[in-house]
């Protein structure tokens, strides 16, 4: 018993505690001050509004809060939760709708369960007037029957079971008859509570439907209105009794009144017939189909509103652009009367134009009834036309002045500049621009008519046409004296360079030639470099030819002689990029071997020097193998320049043969160096022992020696005498040596 019951305890704690770990880990909505409470908006906010409405009728107090989902805790907790966090009162009834698990969480304040109002009863609630609207995805109505059903369990107290129980605690069943006796008081317990709850549902579902039907009353009555206020629309009595024409206003109000707005009442209607014998599932199909009628009567309504409203704005528009147009119209015959009064210009065909617009606009207005978009396109058309010609007509002065005058000034003008290059030395035909002038003067005359009779239409861009043709002269003529100078100057330049071009081609082949001879090399950038040097100088001197073959005694022919010197000068500096990078790589082959013969000049000279420095030096003999090293170093230097002159040339040999021989003249230099240093020191240390001959016999005979060997060119054997001579006779004398072996 201590062990079950322990095991019992421990359990409670687990759960307890994994309860609280579970409640830290979820979060609520702040508390807001509406009956229905959907932060996020999971609902569609006319369904919560219409829940907010009908659950704000019961006499109790209650919340519900709409949910997406929970994290962790199931629906029953999160209410429970909930209600301790908002604090809500003893009266209070909180109701948790959980979208994602399609549950309603009810939690009853202590206030009501003192009451009698178990959670048993509340669940058992919620079962019987959510679950069937849930499994249908009804949630908006589930919620508002549950809450119904819940008030009127609240309204009439504890059921008839709880007090069951209460009498079952106190009398105890007498022995053998429990089982039967249980049995029989539990079954009439559950009919009651069965009855109750199916009055319960039905009273809920009536009281829910005849709350729709009423809803579906004021939807039609609004509709009757609008419809109201659009057979009141002036365009609404527009071809009221034109068979032809109907109007779509009036057709739409009839359609709505004697075919959608019947049916919909006579199947609101049979969904009241319906609603009175509970059968509440047709009393839903009526009424779904009476939305539906209503919903499309409104959309179309709304549609025709729509199509009213812009076809509103498109007359405002005909309207203003109709008054913008005669305005326009008014100010046009304002100038031409002002211009004709000043310069006496008739203006006749202008006025024509604007008598046949005054008269469009006075057939046409009748068109803004039938076809306003078509009428508007028109209308905007005219006025744009008659602003051009009012336009035109302020322009009429500076007109007249550009013909007039400047024209006259520039045709001019032009013949004195075109006579002045002609007499500069210019080759231009006198028929080529005496007949373009001509013809430009003709055109000006006929502009000139066209001003004094006041026709000016097209006038500006004829004159714009004039200026451009005369600017086009002047720009020919620019044409002629610049690309003139330059053909003259290439002729004087090219000729030159291409002379120097062939000049630097026979140089070269002769060039290349020994180049493959010498080096074995008949590629790369030289070679390619001589190819297109030929092309060039084909080219070139092509081109030239062409050019002195032109006819010099018409420029407007001669200046096409500059595309023919402008291509030759483009191929000669093409071709001096390509100059560089050629001889750079010329010197490339050519530096190994003019290396190798700087670096042989350099030996000689050194070997020479070593030769003078040697007789500088008065010694009394030169070593025997020393000789014959200078005759070696000599000898390996003249091989090194027959190398050098053989054909084809091997660097690589001659590489080799340099290194040797360089080799050599460093020993023979360092070893002059040597031998002027022994000498030296022998004649130094002899002098500095000579005081000791007559004291000591065996320094005498040292020294004699070591001044045989000197004399002998034995140098090395005379400095190593000379050292001992010395020591003996330091040693000897007590001083001490100054030389070092």
């Amino acid at each position: 018993m201590i062990a079950r019951f322990r095991k019992s305890f421990m359990i409670i704690y687990a759960s307890l505690w994994l309860c609280s770990s579970v409640v830290g880990a979820e979060s609520f909505p702040p508390q807001t001050e509406g009956i229905v409470q959907d932060e996020e908006q999971v609902m569609d906010p006319s369904q919560v509004k219409q829940l907010g409405e009908i659950i704000k009728k019961l006499p109790e107090k209650y919340k519900v809060v709409i949910i997406p989902s929970t994290e962790e805790l199931t629906t029953q907790q999160y209410t429970d939760e909930l209600f301790v966090e908002y604090g809500l009162a003893r009266d209070h009834v909180l109701f948790v709708f959980n979208l994602d698990k399609a549950e309603l969480g009810v939690k009853i304040g202590a206030g009501l369960q003192a009451k009698g109002l178990t959670d048993e009863i509340v669940q058992q609630t919620v079962d019987h007037f959510f679950s069937p609207h849930s499994k249908q995805k009804s949630y908006m109505s589930g919620i508002s029957t549950t809450a119904q059903g819940l008030s009127d369990v609240i309204q009439k107290g504890p059921s008839a079971a709880t007090a069951a129980q209460g009498q079952g605690s106190v009398d105890p069943v007498p022995p053998g008859n429990s089982e039967g006796s249980g049995g029989w008081l539990y079954g009439a317990i559950g009919l009651i509570i069965a009855m109750i709850a199916s009055g319960v549902y039905v009273q809920m579902q009536r009281k829910k439907w005849t709350q729709e039907m009423d809803d579906l009353e004021d939807w039609l009555d609004k509709i009757e209105e609008n419809l109201k206020r659009l057979e009141e629309d002036p365009q609404a009595q527009e071809n009221r009794n034109d068979p032809d024409h109907p109007n779509p206003v009036l057709r739409l109000i009839e359609q709505a009144r004697n075919e959608s707005l019947p049916q919909a009442e006579f199947t609101l209607l049979e969904a009241d017939a319906m609603c009175e014998k509970f059968r509440f599932r047709k009393t839903e199909q009526f009424a779904q189909e009476t939305k539906s009628i209503l919903s499309r009567v409104d959309h179309e309504i709304s549609q025709m509103q729509s199509k009213l409203f812009q076809a509103k704005v498109a007359e405002e528009e005909c309207e203003r652009l109709l008054a913008e147009t005669e305005q326009a119209c008014v100010a046009l015959e304002r100038k031409m009367d002002e211009i004709s009064a000043k310069y006496g210009v008739s203006f006749r065909e202008m006025r024509d134009l604007l008598a046949q617009a005054k008269n469009w606009l006075e057939t046409n207005q009748a068109q803004t009834d039938l076809d306003t978009p078509a009428f508007l396109d028109q209308l905007r058309e005219q006025k744009q036309m008659i602003i051009e010609h009012l336009r035109e007509v302020e322009q009429f002065p500076n007109l007249r002045q550009e013909v007039a005058v400047t024209l006259e000034r520039d045709l001019a003008q032009l013949q004195e500049d075109l006579q002045e290059m002609v007499g500069h030395g210019y080759q231009i035909p006198v028929e080529f621009y005496q007949d373009h002038t001509a013809q430009m003067r003709k055109e000006v005359l006929a502009l000139q008519r066209s001003i004094k009779s006041g026709r000016i239409q097209g006038v500006l861009g004829q004159v714009n046409e004039l200026k451009d043709q005369i600017d086009s002269f002047y720009d020919l003529m620019e044409e002629i004296v610049t690309k003139k100078a330059k053909i003259v100057h290439y002729l004087q330049e090219l000729p030159d360079m291409l002379a120097s071009l062939e000049t630097e081609e026979r140089q070269l082949t002769a060039e290349l030639e020994e180049l493959s001879l010498r080096y074995r090399v008949q590629e790369g950038a030289i070679f390619n470099y001589y190819l297109e040097l030929q092309v060039a100088c084909q080219q070139v001197g092509d081109q030239l030819f062409l050019v002195k073959q032109m006819d010099t005694t018409n420029d407007l022919d001669f200046i096409q002689a500059i595309d023919y010197l402008e291509a030759a000068q483009e191929t000669i500096e093409k071709l001096m990029l390509l100059r560089e990078e050629a001889y750079e790589e010329l010197e490339q082959l050519r530096k190994g071997e003019f290396e190798a013969k700087d670096i042989v000049a350099q030996l000689h000279t050194d070997l020479f020097r070593v030769e003078q420095q040697i007789r500088r030096k008065n010694l009394p003999g030169i070593p025997t193998q020393f000789i014959e090293r200078i005759h070696l170093g000599q000898q390996s230097l003249f091989e090194v320049e027959a190398v050098l002159n053989e054909a084809p040339l091997d660097l690589q040999k001659i590489n080799a043969l340099v290194k040797d021989a360089q080799a050599d003249v460093e020993k023979i230099i360092a070893d002059t160096q040597h031998m002027f240093s022994l000498s030296e020191s022998v004649e130094e240390k002899i002098q500095a022992t000579n005081r000791y001959r007559s004291r000591s016999q065996e320094v005498n005979d040292l020294l004699n020696e070591a001044e045989e060997a000197f004399r002998n060119a034995e140098y090395e054997r005379a400095d190593e005498l000379a050292t001992e001579a010395y020591e003996v006779a330091m040693r000897r004398g007590g001083g001490r040596s100054k030389f070092k072996r």
